[in-house]
């Protein structure tokens, strides 16, 4: 079976999109990497996200850029009836306990394009730690590239495990600004190579919880 943090419409979204793409699947979910996940350089971020560099890859060699969505607990009047998006914001911070969506992304000295998005979530599970769903991926297409054109290396989806001590301290970060705390342990769950890079937008909506934050940075980025 594959791991509980994959939902069904990822699994058919892998088995029926671009079918014969590589394709890598955790299907062990008690397996955890002991390898740290790489450290990312901090930069000056903005938030939310710049959506202009998006649509030719206009990030230069050593530049960065990054945002960062804050889910708020919604003020409810007394007396007064939830709006539907009210529902929505309330279910996902107090049910699930999400609390931020953060991306950033980089082109190194190298050329390569990297992009992370992580969604934090502050629920405890597995004894005691956390785990936080997690978006990476690279291309190696140059700037001035159009992004409907644009081809990934790769792009996978990963659960980072936080200790107590270590996700108390990943609270007071933000990945927008680069540098954060290592995880404790990453497992990843999928990976497929080789796809569009407009991959990365279907990934989002079907892999991470809360609809609010994914929708308001995808409105932001892509227009």
């Amino acid at each position: 079976m594959p791991d509980s943090f994959l939902s069904e419409e990822v699994m058919q979204f892998a088995r029926e999109y671009i079918p014969f793409a590589e394709k890598y699947i955790r299907l062990d979910p008690y397996f955890c990497s002991e390898k740290r996940p790489a450290l990312y350089l901090k930069e000056e971020a903005q938030r939310p996200v710049n959506p202009n560099w998006i649509n030719r890859l206009h990030l230069y060699k050593g530049q960065s850029t990054g945002g960062h969505y804050i889910l708020q607990e919604p003020e409810i009047t007394p007396g007064t009836k939830m709006s539907e998006e009210q529902k929505l914001k309330w279910w996902e911070y107090k049910v699930k306990g999400i609390r931020s969506l953060e991306i950033h992304a980089q082109r190194n000295n190298s050329g390569n394009l990297g992009m992370m998005i992580e969604e934090i979530s502050d629920k405890l599970v597995c004894n005691g730690y956390y785990a936080t769903k997690c978006i990476h991926m690279d291309s190696d297409n140059s700037v001035g590239t159009q992004f409907e054109n644009a081809v990934l290396n790769h792009i996978d989806l990963a659960i980072n495990v936080y200790s107590d001590k270590a996700f108390t301290e990943r609270k007071g970060q933000s990945l927008a600004n680069g540098r954060v705390v290592d995880a404790s342990l990453r497992t990843h769950l999928l990976r497929f190579e080789r796809v569009p890079f407009r991959t990365l937008i279907d990934m989002a909506i079907l892999f991470f919880d809360s609809q609010v934050l994914t929708m308001e940075w995808i409105t932001d980025q892509f227009g």
